[in-house]
């Protein structure tokens, strides 16, 4: 009996604390639980007032469109009338108009055709100068690249100078490091 007690002693002492812990959490959850149902009614009823609201906008609102299409289509009516008699004002009006009009184009071809004949003679003078101004670019480019060519080559040379006087600075401290080592080594064996 001893042993069975023992046993039932130690398996307590090892159940109770988590069993006692399983409790305490499964309270900690029913606690969350039931705060989040009372959150869920609470947006339930939030969404039915909602939804009675958007009703009776609904309801509001169809009575204005149908309210307001009557009355658009009386003035629509009103103004189709108003417009076509304008319309009809208009187009006579219009009638004279165009026949000044093309009295005044008919003139004014004439002009654009003296303008043409001088854009012409204009044009051919800036094509002359174009073609000046083109063999002096020529002229001005040749001379750049050969300027650039000039700078290259210059570049080039001071690189390779630059790269002469590296390697020569790593050789007089290579040497200087010998020299100093040797000292050291003369003075040791001194």
């Amino acid at each position: 009996m001893d042993a069975k007690e023992a046993m039932l002693s130690a398996m307590k002492e090892w159940m109770l604390p988590e069993l006692n812990s399983i409790r305490e959490d499964y309270k900690n959850i029913k606690t969350t639980l039931d705060l989040t149902n009372k959150r869920l009614d609470d947006i339930n009823a939030h969404l039915v007032d909602q939804g009675r609201r958007i009703d009776e906008t609904r309801a509001e609102l169809s009575s204005r469109i149908d309210e307001t299409r009557a009355e658009l289509s009386s003035r629509i009516d009103e103004t189709r009338a108003e417009l076509s008699s304008r319309i009809d004002e208009t187009r006579a009006e219009l009638k004279a108009e165009i026949q000044k009009n093309t009295e005044r184009i008919d003139e004014t071809n004439k002009r654009i055709d003296d303008t043409n004949k001088r854009i012409d003679d204009t044009n051919n003078r800036i094509d002359n100068t174009r073609a000046e101004l083109k063999a002096e670019i020529q002229k001005n480019t040749e001379r750049i690249d050969y300027t650039n060519a000039r700078i290259d080559n210059l570049a080039r040379e001071v690189a390779e100078a630059r790269g002469d006087l590296n390697k020569a600075l790593r050789d007089k401290v290579v040497v200087q490091d010998l020299v100093e080592r040797v000292g050291r080594l003369e003075t040791r064996a001194a």
